[in-house]
């Protein structure tokens, strides 16, 4: 259940930060690339960490940011 939660999360996170239409498995995939467990993020760390997976996923284009966050099963 922990990967729904992490999934209805950054999904309101990405709305907060206004990108609207990105898959939160994609932004999920690229903040497990530097944290294996996202639960010891504080809010803040956790908000900035969605940032920082929306730029990924805008600047590694869908294929890769999908292939990333099937690697994690995702």
């Amino acid at each position: 259940m922990a990967s729904r939660f992490y999934y209805q999360t950054i999904r309101e996170e990405i709305a907060r930060q206004g990108h609207i239409g990105i898959d939160p498995r994609h932004v999920e995939g690229y903040m497990r690339l530097e944290h294996s467990t996202l639960d010891g993020l504080s809010r803040s760390q956790f908000s900035k960490e969605v940032g920082i997976g929306i730029e990924c996923v805008l600047a590694d284009g869908i294929q890769n940011a999908e292939a990333n966050a099937r690697s994690f099963g995702l």
